[in-house]
């Protein structure tokens, strides 16, 4: 039985989609196969050049990655809504002339790693270390990336088009909002340019007037950007974790730690940047050591327990990378004499272990021993440790 009755304006050659696209073994190449079949239904010539990959014409090109994105872990209904949503945008980005179309353009934040996938040359300009500015067609149902024709063809120099795109955004951005606590916060505008907020110098002047040691901004999706004040290290940790968390959901693009100049953004490895060793910093492999044949993987804690919410966050979440790092082979692959030795995670901490952490660490212990990984704490004064 088909998980769907069929739409009166379905054509024939594409009917049975609604039953694919409930298959639990969906792939990549099967969602783009099958986008490409309903925008060709609609009369559009459309080719698929690679998983998530469509091409328009001899040069446009549109990926399909947000899509298999938000489909996994929705319902059947929910992805069929997704894929029609994005069917549409195919639709109105065929139809659009983008000489005529300069007004909708807006900045967009990509990491490096997104121009190793770009499929069509596209006008960037680099932010900060690993982040660009790209720039796209806001359109009703979808973000069409500009590509260097489409510049051309609007006569549009690379500093002209950014600050085209820049005024466009302040103009469009009128839902601005900054919530939080006094030193960390999170800078929200509809979920679609947050990230894009970090161009707009008038915000973050404003801000730095009510932070004085500075303003510190992560921006891991498009959609999310938190911020924290210079002068609290805390709440640096704090909004570091955030973008952890999104990395963690699988929604993550960037953790780079920035920090405004006045008239700019470099990257920031300060306090609380989670640069240094200890908890706050889920991806350092703080130490590892090896006696009598048995191995000890080291997270390192020498800051106090409080804030105790924020520190059990931090401490579970290093616990789970250490974890994945040793199941997954890391530790052999670095130390390859470890192999078969029995390997425990060593929590080596300055100050006395509060009960809310002593209880993490019981839990803690328990996760790691279903994985065959021991787990023990070790009071040290690393303050004075060789």
């Amino acid at each position: 039985m088909p998980l769907f009755g069929r739409k009166k304006d379905d054509l024939a050659t594409s009917a049975d989609w609604r039953e694919r696209v409930g298959a639990p073994d969906l792939t990549r190449r099967a969602l783009t196969e099958i986008v490409a079949e309903l925008v060709r239904a609609r009369g559009i010539a459309v080719e698929v050049v690679g998983d998530l990959k469509l091409r328009h014409g001899r040069h446009d090109e549109s990926r399909l990655d947000n899509l298999w994105a938000m489909c996994q872990g929705a319902s059947v209904p929910q992805r069929v809504a997704l894929i029609e949503q994005r069917v549409a945008s195919e639709v109105e980005v065929t139809a659009m002339a983008p000489a005529t179309n300069i007004g909708s353009i807006r900045p967009i934040i990509r990491p490096d790693s997104y121009r190793a996938d770009l499929a069509s040359p596209c006008p960037q300009r680099l932010l900060a270390d690993d982040l660009w500015v790209f720039y796209g067609y806001d359109l009703p149902n979808n973000i069409q990336f500009m590509t260097e024709r489409d510049r051309e063809q609007a006569k549009l120099s690379l500093d002209d088009l950014h600050g085209l795109a820049v005024r466009n955004l302040r103009r469009a951005m009128t839902n601005v909002k900054i919530d939080g606590t006094p030193s960390a916060r999170e800078v929200s505008a509809g979920g679609d340019y947050e990230s894009s907020l970090l161009l707009l110098d008038e915000l973050w002047a404003k801000q730095a007037s009510e932070w004085p040691a500075g303003v510190i901004a992560v921006a891991p999706t498009i959609g999310a950007l938190y911020v924290a004040d210079a002068g609290d290290p805390v709440a640096v940790e704090m909004i570091l974790g955030s973008a952890h968390d999104v990395f963690e959901s699988g929604r993550g693009l960037s953790k780079t730690m920035l920090r405004w100049t006045g008239s700019g953004w470099v990257v920031y490895d300060g306090p609380g940047s989670g640069r240094d060793l200890g908890i706050q910093n889920p991806e350092q492999i703080d130490r590892v050591a090896a006696k009598d044949g048995k191995w000890s993987v080291v997270m390192i804690q020498t800051r106090p327990w409080e804030p105790q919410g924020l520190r059990i966050d931090q401490l579970r979440r290093k616990a789970r990378v250490y974890a994945g790092w040793i199941a997954g082979g890391g530790l052999v692959k670095m130390y390859p004499e470890s192999k078969g030795a029995p390997v425990t995670v060593v929590l080596a901490h300055y100050d006395a272990l509060p009960a809310a952490i002593q209880a993490v660490t019981s839990e803690t212990k328990k996760d790691l021993g279903k994985q065959g990984i021991g787990f023990a704490t070790l009071a040290a004064n690393l303050a004075t440790a060789g």
